[in-house]
């Protein structure tokens, strides 16, 4: 009996760090999900309009000076149902730091009814690039 209770001792903690140790959804805002599998960062959004999106390693956030597109002719977007993959030869264009994470900035545009767009709410994730231990 003593194994046994070792099991059902230590069980409930091994499932603990096992759930800390792979997250299932990944980083997300209100509008935008974000998740890294393998060298791969996906993007995903349930939203009726298009999520514009800009990535940058963590480390190098504060040395660029970048402003949110708002054309969205030019702007790289997510639209519901057809996620993004942003693949590992790009990832490491925009990652240029090669850090540990990323930063997904992200903002909807909005007809402003004059011809243009009206910038919303900038927002932003930061998703992990580090290989997990248990990757599920």
């Amino acid at each position: 009996m003593p194994k046994l209770r070792f099991v059902s001792a230590v069980a409930p903690v091994l499932a603990s760090f096992l759930l800390a140790c792979g997250d299932a959804t990944g980083a997300g805002s209100d509008v935008l999900r974000a998740r890294a599998v393998g060298p791969v960062v996906i993007l995903a959004t349930d939203e009726a309009d298009p999520v514009h999106y800009f990535v940058v390693d963590r480390a190098s956030a504060s040395l660029i000076d970048w402003a949110p597109c708002t054309n969205p002719v030019g702007c790289p977007s997510v639209s519901r149902g057809a996620p993004v993959r942003i693949p590992s030869a790009a990832l490491r264009a925009e990652v240029a730091g090669g850090g540990e994470e990323a930063i997904v900035y992200h903002w909807q545009l909005h007809d402003d009814g004059a011809g243009g767009y009206r910038l919303g709410e900038v927002r932003s994730v930061t998703v992990s690039l580090r290989p997990r231990l248990f990757p599920f």
